[in-house]
């Protein structure tokens, strides 16, 4: 296990290499992401301390399904910083019977806030805080 941490640690402080992509552009390494379970460190930088947080693991596929929106409506919601007018756009996620509802902010495109459904019937909701 220790040998296991001392990898994670020497990853936080490896070099990232950043690249400018434009939107809709397909990304120029994606051919090298394997499918399958894949694990990610998960840490907190303080200047130049990394200090591990958890190992976060995600299931990667490479082809995304392709999902159909549809703008449903217009509606002002409250934000963080007061009433915010929205474009109302909803997706079923290729599953039908199941609705996703997304406000997204006219003026900036940012999404303000999600709900949608979970099979168990519980309602998952995100909000912009800030």
């Amino acid at each position: 296990m220790q040998q296991r941490w001392l990898f994670v640690l020497a990853l936080c402080s490896a070099p990232l290499g950043a690249a400018e992509i434009k939107v809709g552009a397909p990304l120029p390494r994606i051919a090298m992401v394997k499918e399958g379970t894949h694990h990610w460190l998960r840490y907190v930088r303080n200047g130049e301390v990394n200090t591990p947080v958890d190992i976060w693991t995600r299931e990667v596929r490479q082809a995304p399904a392709r999902y159909t929106w549809k703008v449903v409506g217009s509606e002002t919601i409250q934000g963080p910083q007061g009433a915010v007018d929205c474009w109302l756009l909803t997706t079923d996620y290729n599953r039908p019977g199941t609705v996703a509802k997304f406000w997204l902010a006219k003026a900036t495109q940012l999404l303000v806030r999600q709900e949608a459904t979970a099979p168990d019937g519980k309602v998952m909701v995100k909000s912009l805080i800030d």
